[in-house]
């Protein structure tokens, strides 16, 4: 019987989370847990929920689910973690977006009465995972103020880990210095395949938030953060500022700058 490492990408939703485990999930030795293709399948969506609340940093190659999802023998797990803070340590290591830009991928801004308690309903749902102190907050702020809260309490879990951090921005930049990183922190050798895993999909082949799994990495959104307004950027700013510092964001009068 052998066991399975177990490693978390910590996230927050909207942070380019489907394209590193699209690029991930090309390596010959990764086995990505749900949250590329839209539906997934759904023996990889059980053993994501299972993993979810999972303690150790390893499973045994016989477990059931394992078994069924087909987890390659001598391959490690990736669990994408963006909407809840692990109760448990873990390996691996975290994507970083701006909260501006993350907003703006939200479409917080101008919503219709529909679409702002659908909004509303969500950032329940993902106070009670990463910190249920959260909801009555959430239930009584502007989805603006919601989601810096959350994002915060989640980037400082992310912080608190110790996790190698990677910046969003950077990855988009510099694939293949920033995959490299990643292969080395889950104790695994360089595989080019993950710079080409868009060839693995068809056109018309879409991903969670709704990415376009066939086409190649690129840096079409990495400024998406110029065209939140000039308010709500403030706003943001202001209730997201120490976490901003931490993480190695420094914000110009004309553009966000990344301090490693």
């Amino acid at each position: 019987m052998k066991n399975i490492p177990i490693f978390h990408m910590s996230s927050f939703s909207r942070s380019g989370e489907t394209l590193m485990l699209r690029c991930l999930n090309a390596h010959p030795l990764i086995h990505v847990a749900h949250q590329i293709l839209s539906p997934d399948s759904k023996e990889d969506f059980k053993l994501f929920r299972y993993l979810q609340r999972y303690e150790e940093d390893s499973i045994s190659s016989e477990n059931e689910m394992v078994m069924q999802a087909r987890v390659p023998s001598g391959s490690v797990i990736v669990v994408k973690n963006a909407v809840w803070c692990h109760q448990y340590p873990y390996k691996g290591f975290a994507l970083v977006r701006n909260p501006f830009s993350v907003y703006r991928s939200f479409s917080i801004a101008n919503e219709p009465v529909k679409g702002f308690m659908h909004r509303k309903a969500q950032m329940y749902r993902w106070a009670i995972g990463i910190d249920k102190n959260l909801i009555p907050g959430v239930a009584s702020s502007s989805n603006l103020e919601s989601f810096c809260a959350l994002y915060n309490r989640k980037m400082q879990d992310i912080i608190n880990s110790g996790v190698k951090i990677i910046h969003y921005e950077n990855f988009v930049q510099n694939p293949e210095k920033y995959l490299k990183i990643i292969c080395s922190e889950l104790s695994l050798p360089w595989d080019s395949s993950v710079l080409k895993s868009h060839e693995f999909y068809s056109e018309g082949d879409i991903g969670h938030g709704g990415i376009k799994l066939w086409r190649p990495i690129h840096q079409g959104s990495k400024d998406s953060y110029k065209k939140v307004c000039p308010q709500d950027f403030s706003r943001i700013y202001g209730l997201t500022y120490p976490i901003l510092n931490q993480l190695g964001y420094h914000v110009t009068d004309e553009e966000i700058m990344i301090k490693e």
